[in-house]
């Protein structure tokens, strides 16, 4: 299986579950931990997640012990087993991670979670700070784009159900530009990485 060359890489967004992307990230991060009994709690969490046993690798995640991989891990696979809650409290305080690579993705994953919750303008926000940290990321942009249609959907929804023969300007074209522009032309700027991160690995 062809590995991605950063966390979260090569995603889909949409009908593909969103269980895919958490699974490339927990396998991308694993050589963020420093203690060597951690990292391999963290690998034999990453097979068992992999294979689909998330009571398994859950309690492999909880033995690796506390860290921002650790959280990272034990956030993605509450969410895949639909425990939002956790997830969301595990997941929205690493997108100030020191590691940029977990800052990323924590955001980014916590924007999927968001999104598929029907909770648009909390995926907004997580998916723009995923931006915040890597401005150039493609599925990052292609999720608010989805986040920001869905969000403009259920105002306008939301709308007619109020006053069905009102009508407005559909300004949801308009608001994503604004955001796409204000990432784009610098307003926001990535965090410079460290010139000693390692590269992801999962060995």
């Amino acid at each position: 299986m062809r590995r991605a060359s950063s966390p979260l890489a090569r995603r889909r967004i949409g009908p593909a579950p969103i269980l895919a992307a958490f699974a490339s990230a927990v396998l991308a991060l694993a050589s963020s931990c420093s203690n060597a009994a951690a990292r391999l709690a963290v690998l034999e969490g990453n097979a068992a997640f992999a294979r689909g046993e998330r009571q398994d690798a859950l309690a492999r995640y909880l033995a690796a012990g506390p860290g921002e991989v650790q959280s990272f891990d034990l956030g993605n696979v509450y969410a895949a087993m639909g425990e939002a809650e956790a997830a969301r409290s595990l997941l929205s305080p690493l997108r100030d991670a020191s590691d940029p690579r977990v800052a990323f993705g924590a955001a980014y994953n916590l924007g999927l979670l968001e999104l598929e919750l029907g909770r648009h303008d909390e995926a907004i926000a997580a998916l723009r700070a995923a931006l915040r940290a890597r401005p150039g990321e493609l599925e990052a942009k292609r999720a608010l784009e989805l986040a920001v249609e869905a969000s403009r959907n259920a105002r306008s929804a939301s709308a007619a159900s109020r006053s069905p023969t009102a009508e407005g300007p559909d300004s949801g074209g308009d608001e994503l530009f604004g955001i796409l522009r204000e990432l784009e032309t610098g307003r926001f700027r990535a965090p410079r990485p460290a010139s000693t991160a390692p590269a992801p690995d999962d060995h």
